[in-house]
């Protein structure tokens, strides 16, 4: 890191002090360069198109190949006459070459214990994350204060007041300058400041970011420097003169600090400023995931535990690309505390039971303390009232004892999390709302109303109302009516979280009145919790949640705390991690399974290295000792490629115009779908078109439109959709709506907003003028509603069986209820609700 001029907290580095940690780090360099290429070649660092072609496709996370199937592919190019194939000898070859000319992150770790695992440096990746364009430009380096507004990780409680103060980033950089904290400068000013920490706060009308400083005013006396008690803000673009500026004059610098202000004095020069050189120096924090995880693709279990790492300086939008993921440790054999001991961060997340366990609030110190004196106490007769004297916990003991490398102190064996600086692993765990909220209170809930369905033999009800739901505007759910009601002990998260969106409009007429009342609390509760940007903290997290005593329920009321300190739920959901695992998995069953944790390690850190090559990364030649990157020729070919970039993860979301719109389709004689032909507008319509967020508009459903930028947000049901005559694309000219009107008080039983069809009021809108589509359901609970059941052909192979299913017909009594539990769009759902009947 010394080479980009940028320090890591040593807490964030692979190399772990073998006096504290016990683990001794040994790093493999016997990889020798087999060939020179040179940087400035337009292939750099591959010799020719079809060579780095090859290792892009051999590269990407998700499609893996074996051997034998490497060898088939380049087989089959070269028998249909390509030029320039490879062989797959030297394929690896030049894997080890750019693994040389890169750096490879891998490292063998070895516990005293004698366990052997490989994980890749930490350092390393946050390296190439500050060496590339594409991360390093968007990462926010310094905690900011959001004036009540959440979105991503820097605006949360715990970067911005919790850090201390060696753990915040410790350099500005000002003009040519660069000011370190805890360290003497000057303002414009000419008055003297010591700067304690920096943040950044958006004060300018443009709404742009300013980074301000947190310190004390330093008054020049007679008796030396004096420096005031009270901490003031000051902006950054106000530093003139650094500490070495000042002390490069004796005449000022010499009558050094009063003695009320020797703690002050006794930091100076921050030892930083000679490690790095005078280069800037900053702090990254990290969301770090450990998880268990079969390698087997088959049902017997391989246990493997795997350890993911997020650079959360990154935005919020990028945290949630596949990209920005780091796979940094997977190993069969060790415990979870062996790679904890070798790899910290400054933030953990856990799924773990013990985070269900309620009671009074700990310390680390305080838990660190109660482990050692149990320990003692097991040691001692009549240690039966803790438990540490039982007959069944002294024989578990003593094999742990006996297993203790001798001579090593015991606090190497607890857990290095109690001791990592700067975390509090009682409270920056924070609640974990797949498990918790999916896969705790919905999953739970879920269980309690199918039984009672089952018992009232109302399941085929279910299903049928299940499969006549309005699903547009839900944005994909997982609804298979089927599939829900066959398996409905075996779902999983995705299920409950499109469940609880719908809950209440399936089972109004089907339970009881309380439990209705529990699904829609549900429903609110979610739509909470997945909010990706918060504009009001306080006045979000005064929204009423439930509390029950069942401690997957009862975790629940500690959210606030956990949203208040670490920004949005979403931002720490375990969702993202554990759909990497199936990436983990198939690096898994191509390895030989003699080195598991060496070929998993060595797989995920070539995938990292071209990653960060194809997207204009910069790494330092072990040559020329200069600053270098891909050449044009490879850049050019993923800019042209899209379909690359996906296969590494990066997935590239090229949107189409507003407007832009497909024909209604019909099954031609073959049994397969072709589009209508256009014909004039009175005797056809569009089927769909693409609203303003790109959400797909179909004839019927329900949307939001402006009808100018200056005008407040209306909803409608659209009715037709035009396009010019004579265009050779499909774009949208006009979209005919009629217009939806709120009714003046909440539905009496779903507690969401009514709506009703105003007829006459058609109007004409641009698709531009479309913001999004939501989700609406007919009221069936309507006095004049006589929704009936009716027979439809069931699809089967996309193709009409003589099989026939029930769904249900609705009547057309124009009494609607806005879908508020709908995750999709949200944010506008929310606005366009009058405030006197806000949900």
């Amino acid at each position: 890191m010394e080479e980009i001029g940028v320090e890591l907290d040593n807490d964030l580095t692979i190399k772990v002090d073998d006096t504290v940690f016990n683990i001794l780090v040994q790093v493999d360099d016997d990889c020798s360069r087999t060939n020179e290429i040179n940087p400035g070649s337009s292939t750099y660092p591959w010799t020719s198109i079809p060579e780095c072609i090859t290792q892009l496709l051999f590269s990407s996370p998700r499609t893996r190949f074996s051997e034998a199937q490497k060898r088939a592919i380049l087989d089959w190019a070269t028998a249909l006459g390509a030029k320039d194939i490879l062989t797959l000898y030297s394929i690896k070859k030049t894997q080890d070459c750019i693994h040389e000319l890169v750096g490879n992150p891998t490292e063998k770790v070895c516990a005293k214990s004698g366990t052997m695992f490989y994980l890749n440096s930490v350092a390393k990746a946050i390296a190439k994350n500050y060496g590339n364009p594409l991360t390093w430009f968007a990462m926010h380096n310094y905690p900011e204060e959001g004036d009540g507004r959440m979105s991503q990780v820097h605006h949360g409680y715990k970067m911005m007041h919790d850090l201390p103060d060696d753990l915040s980033p410790p350099t500005v950089h000002v003009g040519i300058n660069i000011f370190f904290a805890d360290e003497l400068l000057q303002l414009s000013s000419m008055e003297y400041f010591i700067p304690k920490k920096f943040f950044e706060v958006k004060i300018t009308p443009d709404n742009n970011t300013q980074i301000l400083a947190l310190g004390h005013i330093v008054v020049r006396t007679d008796v030396g420097f004096s420096v005031d008690l009270e901490c003031v803000l000051t902006p950054v673009l106000s530093f003139v003169w650094t500490f070495e500026d000042i002390k490069g004059h004796p005449n000022e610098f010499e009558c050094g600090f009063t003695e009320s202000s020797a703690t002050h004095a006794c930091l100076m020069p921050n030892p930083l400023r000679a490690k790095s050189g005078g280069r800037m120096v900053l702090t990254v924090p990290l969301i770090v995931f450990m998880d268990d995880v079969s390698g087997n693709i088959s049902k017997q279990w391989n246990k493997h535990h795997v350890v993911y790492m997020l650079n959360t300086a990154l935005p919020r939008e990028m945290l949630e690309k596949e990209f920005s993921l780091e796979q940094q440790d997977a190993n069969h054999k060790n415990t979870k505390t062996v790679p904890q001991r070798a790899m910290e961060s400054s933030l953990g997340i856990a799924n773990n039971p013990m985070q269900e366990e309620y009671g009074e609030l700990r310390t680390s110190e305080g838990t660190k303390m109660d482990i050692l004196k149990q320990i003692e106490l097991s040691k001692l007769s009549g240690g039966t009232g803790e438990g540490t004297r039982e007959a069944a916990t002294m024989h578990i003991l003593e094999q742990e004892f006996e297993d203790m490398p001798h001579g090593s102190p015991l606090e190497d064996h607890i857990n290095p999390l109690l001791g990592m600086p700067g975390v509090n692993i009682h409270q920056d765990t924070p609640t974990e709302i797949l498990h918790t909220i999916l896969l705790g209170v919905v999953k739970y809930f879920w269980g309690q109303t199918a039984w009672i369905l089952d018992k009232g033999h109302l399941l085929n009800t279910f299903e049928v109302q299940l499969e006549s739901i309005n699903k547009d505007g839900l944005n994909s759910p997982m609804l298979g009516a089927n599939y829900i009601c066959h398996f409905k002990g075996s779902l999983i998260g995705k299920h409950f979280k499109s469940l609880a969106q719908v809950m209440p409009y399936l089972i109004y007429d089907l339970v009881p009145q309380t439990v209705l009342n529990g699904w829609t609390v549900i429903g609110k509760l979610v739509v909470l919790l997945w909010h990706t940007s918060i504009e009001n903290t306080e006045l979000y997290l005064c929204t009423p949640s439930i509390l029950i005593t069942k401690a997957k329920f009862h975790f629940l009321v500690h959210i606030p705390a956990y949203i208040r300190c670490f920004g949005p739920a979403l931002l720490f959901s375990t969702e993202h991690f554990k759909s990497f695992n199936h990436v983990f998995r198939l690096a898994a069953i191509y390895s030989n399974r003699q080195a598991p944790s060496c070929d998993t390690c060595n797989t995920f850190a070539m995938q990292d290295i071209v990653k960060h090559i194809i997207t204009g990364g910069f790494w330092v030649d072990p040559t020329t000792k200069r600053w270098v990157s891909a050449g044009k020729d490879i850049i050019d070919y993923m800019d042209n490629h899209p379909h690359q970039r996906h296969l590494l993860g990066f997935h590239t979301t090229r949107l189409k115009p507003a407007g832009s719109s497909h024909l209604p389709t019909q099954q031609n004689a073959r049994g397969k779908s072709e589009a209508i032909p256009p014909v004039d507008w009175h005797s056809t319509h569009l089927a769909a078109a693409l609203s303003h967020d790109n959400n797909l508009l179909r004839v019927a459903p329900s949307k939001f439109y402006r009808a100018d930028p200056f005008t407040a947000v209306n909803q409608d049901k659209v009715i037709e959709i035009l396009i010019q005559q004579g265009k050779t694309c499909l774009i949208a000219d006009h979209v005919v709506v009629t217009c939806l009107a709120f009714s003046p008080d909440l539905h009496p039983q779903l507690s969401v907003p009514c709506l009703e069809l105003v007829p006459e009021d058609e109007v004409v809108v641009a698709p531009k003028n479309i913001l999004c589509a939501v989700n609406v359901q007919h009221d069936c609970i309507a006095l004049d509603s006589n929704c009936n059941i009716q027979y439809i052909r069931e699809k089967q192979e996309r193709t009409e069986t003589t099989k026939t299913k029930c769904v249900t017909q609705h009547t057309a009594n124009n009494a609607y209820v806005l879908n508020t539990h709908s995750l999709h769009n949200y944010l506008l759902i929310s606005a366009v609700i009058p405030p006197e009947i806000h949900v």
